[in-house]
């Protein structure tokens, strides 16, 4: 979408296989992204204040300690940039269709900050020509917002739950 508006666009992702899908999805529309595979808790590939926007779609519930990323972030984002982060509903982490009883989803689990869940993947997740190979499921960390709020904070950043809040803080600056 940004590389589509004439923005510079950098896809970094942990799977080598993901990263390499991105250029060709851009060049479909003759654009050039560039692509960086690697582990979001280690950005040291890039350059102090190289970006203007991070966008960070659902993945920090798969880090333990999100500090760590949310300080690499803060390094890479230029001043007066922003950082998009979307994380899970974390009553919801590991709920699959396999949940719902016919009137809601149970909750199962204590929710507790920091707490490691693990669960298996749907089967639409591998089926790929009638083949299904599942690999172990995935780990999750449960963080609440006070949390992401906390560790956002002590890097610096602030945090506004939508466009127009930024909007009108930015234009006091």
């Amino acid at each position: 979408m940004f590389a589509l508006l004439g923005a510079r666009v950098t896809v970094f992702d942990l799977s080598q296989e993901t990263a390499s899908a991105r250029p060709r999805c851009g060049s479909h529309y003759s654009l050039a992204i560039e692509t960086v595979q690697g582990d979001m808790r280690d950005l040291s590939c890039f350059e102090d204040a190289r970006f203007d926007i991070v966008w960070h779609p659902y993945a920090i519930n798969f880090i333990p300690d999100v500090h760590v990323v949310f300080r690499q972030v803060a390094r890479i984002l230029r001043r007066d940039g922003l950082y998009h982060l979307q994380c899970s509903n974390p009553f919801l982490s590991g709920m699959t269709r396999r949940d719902w009883n016919g009137e809601g989803y149970v909750l199962k689990r204590p929710y507790v900050q920091g707490a490691e869940i693990a669960y298996a993947d749907q089967p639409w997740v591998y089926e790929r020509d009638g083949v299904i190979d599942p690999i172990p499921g995935p780990i999750e960390y449960l963080h609440n917002l006070e949390y992401h709020h906390e560790r956002t904070d002590r890097t610096g950043f602030l945090s506004f739950s939508n466009v127009s809040d930024y909007s009108s803080m930015k234009s006091r600056f």
